[in-house]
């Protein structure tokens, strides 16, 4: 019996020739999936809109093949998403080549990682915009902090999401270059996400990095690139990066409720109250949501 790969290499015949077969292979694979917007509009920046479809984003990721066919019917365009972590057991390291920056490069020059020729079993992925994706199995404590890497190299782990492999998009395919992401879950051979680009282990009872220290102007202007995808999730990530970079300041409250400002339900209590409970917990909250977050969301 000859096995066949849904979503391996260019050359394997069961390739989905749609991003609905394609989502519904993954849910098939036992990695749940959610519908995101294509870029082919533009979010209230101006920019490509790539948000997810679903109220909740990552966090309603599914594997029942009904529900995914429904979000399909209702958004004939959307691409397949992947949430990272452990809903998945999936973690990716996220390199773009774009705007002068050749971030495959710089993981190279820093940690030794060669992304054109990863550990036995990672799946590398090309992006439309000739990016890498490279997917590892999930480790504990691997989340999207990415401090310790170059400026613009992105961990997609715990609380993070990718563009499925093989999905299209607007500007083109996610096409897989090397690995086999089916083969790698169901024999268990994809390697674990690499320590060397894991944040460093914080000793027992180590408090938050500095913080308060990011420019003003810079927050601003980021913060114009990051539509409201409308969860609650995605509104307390970006508070609690605001009060880590401005060190819980009113200038800070003051982004924070003018970023909130223009969405539906927008409540100045509700804003400064959570400013508030989450600036209190300064310097006493391992891993902390920081400026390193809201200037990632810019970016994408």
């Amino acid at each position: 019996m000859t096995y066949h790969s849904a979503i391996g290499f260019e050359t394997q015949s069961q390739v989905p020739t749609n991003n609905l077969g394609l989502a519904l292979s993954y849910a098939r694979m036992g990695i749940p999936v959610f519908p995101a917007k294509d870029g082919s509009t533009k979010d209230r920046n101006g920019k490509a809109d790539r948000r997810p479809w679903t109220k909740r984003g990552h966090l309603d990721a599914t594997m029942d093949e009904e529900q995914i066919s429904r979000w399909w019917t209702r958004h004939p365009s959307a691409v397949p998403a992947l949430p990272m972590g452990a809903a998945s057991g999936l973690a990716c390291l996220d390199l773009d080549r774009k705007g002068g920056k050749d971030d495959v490069s710089a993981i190279r020059e820093a940690h030794g990682l060669d992304a054109e020729s990863p550990p036995d079993g990672a799946v590398v992925v090309e992006t439309p915009s000739t990016g890498r994706h490279l997917i590892f199995a999930h480790a504990n404590g691997v989340t999207n902090s990415a401090m310790h890497l170059p400026e613009g190299c992105d961990i997609r782990g715990e609380g993070g999401w990718i563009v499925a492999p093989g999905a299209m998009d607007a500007r083109g395919k996610y096409k897989v270059l090397s690995g086999d992401l089916e083969l790698g879950i169901m024999l268990d051979l994809l390697p674990s996400f690499p320590k060397v680009l894991r944040a460093p282990e914080r000793k027992q009872g180590a408090v938050a990095s500095a913080h308060g220290h990011a420019d003003i102007d810079e927050m601003k202007d980021a913060l114009g690139y990051i539509p409201h995808d409308g969860s609650e999730h995605h509104w307390s990530s970006i508070l609690r990066g605001l009060c880590h970079a401005t060190g819980g300041s009113e200038t800070g409250l003051g982004l924070a409720l003018g970023w909130s400002a223009v969405y539906e339900g927008f409540s100045i209590s509700e804003v400064t109250s959570k400013w508030h409970s989450y600036c209190r917990k300064l310097g006493t909250v391992e891993n902390p949501i920081t400026e390193r977050t809201i200037f990632a969301e810019a970016r994408d």
